[in-house]
C-alpha cells in the first residue's frame, strides 16, 4: 500500500488493474504439436475503470510469448492498429505496454486483439513426447496456469483478482482430442484455406474443438490438455477422460463415486455450481497430484488407486478454490 494511494497491488502483474480490467478472453487456437507451439489470437474484452480515465497505456501480462500484432477496436467496430512493446517486468514475466490511440481515450469498453505465438520454453504449457505417455503411442500437451503461468499460455491480466468468462477454439492433430475447463460446444474436421480464399481439397489432417465458460473464474484456471484421449461417462454429471490403456481402470475407480462425493459436498457446502465434474487422469510423467479447474480436474494416474480413496480431496476442493 502506498502512501498516496489506498490501493492494494498484485506483485505478481504488472496490469494497473484500478485503470483497466479484462472481463472476457476469446482464443482462437491451433496446437502444433511437432513444433512445440501454439499458435493463436487472443481477443480480450476490457473496460476502463474511473481510476484510468485518463490512462492511454494498458500492460498486459506476457511471458515468452512472441507477439506478432496488437490491434484495439470499439465493440462491434473494425480494429485500428496499436503501438506496442514488450518490457522487462520481472523474473516471471514481462509487461506488453499496449498505446490506446485517440479513438479509445473517452472509450469504457473495448477490445484488444492480439496476434502471437508460444515458444517451447513457455512454463505454462508442457509437452510430453509419446514415451512419456501411458499407451506411448502419440504425444500429450497440457498447461499449468497456476499460480501466474497462463501469462505463458495468452496475453492478460495475470492475477487471481481479476475473473473472466472465456471462449475458445482450439485446433488440433487429427489423431489427438482436445479437453478444457469449459463446455464443450462442438467438434468438427478443420479443413484450412488455400491461398485464394477457398478451402483445400485435401482430406481433413485436423479437428477444431469448440468450448465455452459462462462463469467468471480466475485466469489462472483457463486450462487446456491435447492428446490420445478417450472419454467415459461415470455419473449423471460427470465423465472420464483418459488414454484407451487406462480406461477400463479409470471406470473401475470412479464410476458412480464421483456423484456420490459431489452429493455429500452440496449437503455441505451448498450447490455444485459448475454443471459437470469431470476428471482427466493425466500421463504418469504429471508432475502434480492434481489440478482442481473448474468442470475438469486434471489428476494423478496414482489416483487411480484400487480403492477409489483417493477422489474426496479433489472433490471438495472444487467448492474452495474456483
Amino acid at each position: 500500500m502506498t502512501s498516496s494511494s489506498s490501493e492494494v497491488r498484485d506483485p505478481a502483474t504488472c496490469a494497473a488493474l484500478s485503470e483497466f480490467r479484462m472481463h472476457h478472453v476469446d482464443l482462437e487456437l491451433e496446437v502444433q504439436m511437432a513444433q512445440r507451439r501454439v499458435a493463436g489470437v487472443a481477443t480480450l474484452s476490457v473496460r476502463r475503470l474511473e481510476a484510468g480515465a485518463a490512462a492511454a497505456r494498458l500492460r498486459l501480462d506476457v511471458f515468452h510469448l512472441v507477439i506478432h500484432s496488437v490491434c484495439v477496436a470499439l465493440p462491434e467496430e473494425d480494429t485500428i492498429a496499436a503501438q506496442w512493446s514488450v518490457q522487462p517486468f520481472t523474473t516471471f514475466g514481462d509487461a506488453l505496454e499496449v498505446e490506446l490511440p485517440d479513438e479509445l481515450a473517452q472509450a469504457n469498453a473495448f477490445e484488444l486483439t492480439i496476434r502471437y505465438e508460444t515458444d517451447p520454453r513457455s512454463p505454462g504449457v508442457c509437452w510430453l513426447e509419446k514415451e512419456q505417455t501411458a499407451g506411448k503411442k502419440l504425444p500429450f500437451m497440457y498447461t499449468q496456469g497456476q499460480e501466474v503461468l497462463n501469462r505463458s499460455l495468452f496475453p492478460c491480466h495475470d492475477s487471481p483478482s481479476v475473473r473472466v468468462t472465456y471462449t475458445a477454439s482450439v485446433i488440433v492433430p487429427n489423431e489427438l482430442v482436445c479437453v478444457m475447463s469449459a463446455k464443450l460446444c462442438d467438434v468438427e474436421d478443420y479443413v484450412p484455406e488455400s491461398e485464394d480464399g477457398g478451402k483445400e481439397d485435401a482430406l481433413p489432417t485436423k479437428k477444431k474443438f469448440t468450448f465455452e465458460m459462462k462463469q467468471s473464474i480466475p485466469v489462472y484456471l483457463v486450462a487446456m490438455a491435447v492428446g490420445d484421449l478417450v472419454e467415459a461417462e461415470v455419473g449423471p454429471r460427470s465423465s472420464i477422460w483418459t488414454e484407451p490403456c487406462m480406461i477400463e481402470a479409470a471406470i473401475k475407480e470412479f464410476d458412480g463415486v464421483l456423484e456420490e462425493y459431489l452429493a455429500i459436498g452440496e449437503r455441505l457446502f451448498g450447490d455444485y455450481l459448475w454443471e459437470r465434474y469431470d476428471m482427466l487422469v493425466m500421463p504418469p510423467s504429471f508432475p502434480y497430484g492434481g489440478m482442481e479447474n473448474p468442470r475438469l480436474t486434471f489428476v494423478s494416474p496414482c489416483t487411480i488407486a484400487g480403492d477409489k480413496s483417493l477422489v474426496s480431496s479433489t472433490c471438495a476442493t472444487t467448492w474452495c478454490s474456483s
